[in-house]
């Protein structure tokens, strides 16, 4: 019997099967090879970084907060007392800092292994609402800026007379 098959006496189907057979054993081995080779070499160098996170305002700690490298490959969650301990691949890593009702924070590490974090509330943010106006309203602000420049007059009555002009 002859151990190796001839192109011309097999079926395509038979053919297109075997084929597929072997690459999919190939494809295999190679995934196989390349997930074990990460999961050595990705172990053997993680850098260890602790710290605390705490409300900027009340200094009491946050619970429940995600800290997260920017490539979102190591995470982390802080406990009841706010801390928290992530594994990094490098301490020039930037992190990622998100919590409810808190703005999120990104922060560079700059080879610091350990950390403390202050979160401002979310409502710090809509203090400030955006002001559409035009060019020529822009040109009237400056004017006023300019004409009161020397003279004692605070910035807020001139905000103040510029916004009662736009939302009239």
């Amino acid at each position: 019997m002859n151990k190796y098959i001839k192109l011309s006496d097999m079926d395509d189907k038979v053919f297109i099967s075997r084929l597929g057979r072997i690459i999919g054993m190939f494809m295999l081995v190679f995934m196989w090879s390349g997930l074990s080779a990460q999961s050595v070499a990705g172990n053997g160098n993680l850098m260890t970084v602790k710290g605390v996170v705490v409300d900027a305002h009340t200094n009491e700690p946050i619970s429940a907060v995600q800290i997260s490298d920017l490539d979102k490959k190591f995470s982390a969650v802080t406990d009841q007392k706010g801390n928290f301990t992530i594994r990094l691949s490098s301490l020039n890593s930037i992190l990622r800092v998100v919590a409810y009702d808190y703005n999120p924070v990104e922060l560079s590490l700059r080879g610091r292994d350990s950390l403390v974090v202050k979160l401002y509330s979310d409502k710090f943010s809509n203090y400030f609402k955006n002001i559409n106006i035009s060019f020529l309203q822009y040109v009237f602000f400056q004017g006023l800026i300019s004409k009161y420049k020397y003279k004692a007059i605070k910035m807020e009555k001139i905000f103040s007379k510029f916004l009662n002009i736009i939302n009239k």
